[in-house]
């Protein structure tokens, strides 16, 4: 039975949508996961309107409307809390560096309606952190910007976490989170909670 042209160029290209959108899905939840993550969130907070932010708030229902939340991943995606499954790693990470990982933004955003500049505070329960960002405006000692984040601007920042020995075998790897701050008044802005899992350990 002979195929038509079309219909193997169908197929193959179905497949490799298939296997992009299942290696995607991997990526973003074991080993760089990328999100958002907005300030202020506490309650009472002044905040810009939907339609000057934009994202995905703008085009939710006002019954639905609630708050911008802390953060999410790949903006579009899950919103309030970051989750990381270093158990579903693909075989080239395991290969190549089973144990560091990856969290990036670029979209650390002042959904509030003043400037402010920000301390950045990531826990990680202890484990090696390295910091990395394209900004020019940033204080890598004391964690915080050098400029003034406008309403419904945004900063980015990369952070590189390796899990050490001691913490691979648990369940939960780490519960921590990040601290968004206000550097003028110390006030907590934003918590994001972070959790680090290792499905394989689940009993």
């Amino acid at each position: 039975m002979k195929y038509r042209p079309w219909v193997l160029f169908f197929t193959a290209g179905l497949l490799t949508i298939l296997a992009g959108r299942w290696a995607m899905s991997l990526i973003v939840t074991s080993e760089y996961v990328h999100f958002s993550a907005n300030f202020p969130t506490y309650e009472g907070a002044e905040v810009l309107s939907r339609d000057k932010v934009g994202g995905p708030w703008s085009m939710l229902p006002d019954r639905e409307w609630n708050a911008y939340p802390a953060g999410g991943v790949m903006v579009w995606g899950r919103q309030g809390a970051i989750s990381f499954d270093v158990g579903r790693q693909s075989f080239l990470k395991r290969l190549a560096q089973p144990w560091d990982l990856t969290l990036a933004t670029y979209w650390i955003r002042n959904v509030g309606s003043r400037p402010r500049r920000v301390r950045l505070d990531l826990d990680m329960c202890g484990m090696p952190v390295e910091w990395v960002t394209f900004e020019s405006d940033w204080n890598n000692n004391s964690k915080t910007t050098t400029r003034d984040i406008l309403p419904g601007k945004t900063f980015a920042m990369d952070w590189h976490v390796h899990v050490p020995p001691e913490r691979r075998n648990q369940e939960v790897v780490c519960s921590g989170g990040l601290k968004i701050m206000d550097v003028k008044t110390d006030k907590l802005l934003t918590f994001l909670p972070i959790e680090i899992i290792n499905s394989e350990q689940e009993k």
